[in-house]
């Protein structure tokens, strides 16, 4: 575990990286569109809002 800051909204969350069935990100499933707009952004994880507002955004 891994305490983080979201680059996007700076809310603190916990990064679960080695043991992703129970990491945040693991409820969001990413859209090819919202994953390549994520990597031209951003350089570290995001909180599971910021990854719920970027599927949203990017379905438009």
């Amino acid at each position: 575990m891994i305490d983080k800051k979201c680059p996007r909204c700076g809310a603190p969350f916990i990064c679960r990286h080695n043991d992703i069935i129970r990491c945040q990100c693991a409820e969001v499933t990413l859209s090819e569109a919202a994953s390549h707009y994520i990597k031209e952004h951003y350089n570290d994880c995001l909180c599971v809002n910021c990854l719920r507002a970027i599927v949203k955004l990017t379905q438009e």
